[in-house]
């Protein structure tokens, strides 16, 4: 069962399906967004 604090968390950041990979900045502003699985070589690209 998914914890009451990762329901706020799914609510603040408007997260709607697994998995969703955040990058937010020391604030909490997100910077990046990427949804659904992606391979190595495109999730290596996606957080640099």
């Amino acid at each position: 069962m998914e914890s009451s604090r990762g329901k706020q968390l799914a609510q603040a950041y408007k997260i709607t399906g697994l998995p969703t990979v955040l990058i937010l900045d020391p604030g909490g502003q997100e910077q990046k967004r990427m949804v659904g699985y992606k391979p190595a070589p495109a999730f290596l690209q996606f957080i640099r």
